[in-house]
């Protein structure tokens, strides 16, 4: 399982290093920044599974919005000269109350 995992993470890095460069906003389903980490989940290990190491990424991402989701814990802020966005719902029970949050991203690209 070791050499799958090792597999698919591979296959991860590769797809976003064929589109970093030609893309204004980049949409992965986990977070590639740890600097908003919910205090009750700094010590678990199982946040593993909710961010990755961006970091090799972020001089590409300069000047890009980089939308995120999976950690229910909505974020939009700026770190590394690129844009974060969590906007995720999370579950029912998570939800009441909680407005939706919509994004508009302009671009002065005359192909958009």
């Amino acid at each position: 399982t070791d050499s799958l995992l090792n597999k698919v993470k591979d296959k991860a890095k590769e797809k976003l290093d064929k589109i970093i460069e030609d893309s204004n906003i980049i949409i992965t389903h986990v977070c590639p920044e740890w600097s908003r980490i919910p205090y009750k989940f700094a010590h678990d290990a199982s946040t593993a599974f909710y961010y990755f190491d961006g970091k090799p990424y972020f001089d590409r991402a300069k000047d890009k919005v980089w939308v995120y989701g999976h950690t229910h814990d909505r974020n939009d802020y700026e770190i590394y000269d690129c844009r974060f966005i969590n906007a995720s719902l999370g579950y029912p029970s998570e939800n009441k109350n909680r407005n939706r949050k919509i994004v508009n991203i302009t671009s002065d690209n005359p192909w958009n």
